[in-house]
């Protein structure tokens, strides 16, 4: 458990670290056209629960797939999505949302902590992996592998919950105009 924590707190570091980059690597002054603003929200519009629930399930593996990469998916997709974060809640001022808004943006915290758990099991995987051509302890191994199949299975649901949140808002957003 204490290795988990350790992976989960080297996950949310890795998150910052990509929040960082993106809040630094921002250009100065640079605002979303009202075009661009139409464009996204159009493609908001195709989007619904199972699409949404598909892609955030196909982030949650890839990074998982950090078992098998030596944690390099795991850290790229860290980095990558702290950055969007960062630059997604830059330019938003949440203060000025309507409440219905401001609490379905709830399905960030799920999204989120899923995120951070996947990653922390592909973090933690690769020395899984690497103890089985180094060891015999497949009786300890096996424990450590349910235990890292069952993070992701709960990433799964928190993913879920999350996609499920995100497409009613998108809907709400999308019928005011």
């Amino acid at each position: 458990m204490q290795r988990f924590l350790r992976g989960f707190l080297l996950a949310i570091g890795i998150w910052g670290i990509g929040g960082v980059l993106g809040w630094w690597f921002q250009p100065a002054g640079s605002e979303i056209p009202q075009e661009g603003l139409r464009a996204w929200t159009a493609t908001l519009t195709r989007f619904d629960a199972t699409k949404i629930i598909l892609n955030n399930l196909q982030v949650m593996t890839i990074s998982l797939a950090g078992i098998f990469t030596s944690g390099v998916t795991s850290v790229l997709t860290l980095l990558f999505n702290g950055c969007v974060a960062v630059l997604f809640l830059k330019n938003l001022n949440i203060l000025e949302l309507p409440w219905a808004v401001k609490y379905r943006f709830s399905y960030v915290i799920f999204e989120v902590f899923a995120l951070w758990i996947s990653s922390t099991a592909g973090l933690l995987g690769f020395s899984q992996v690497s103890k089985l051509f180094t060891t015999s302890r497949f009786r300890v191994l096996y424990k450590e592998w349910v235990f890292i199949i069952t993070v992701y299975f709960i990433s799964i649901v928190l993913t879920v919950i999350a996609g499920l949140l995100e497409a009613d808002l998108i809907t709400m957003l999308t019928m005011d105009e």
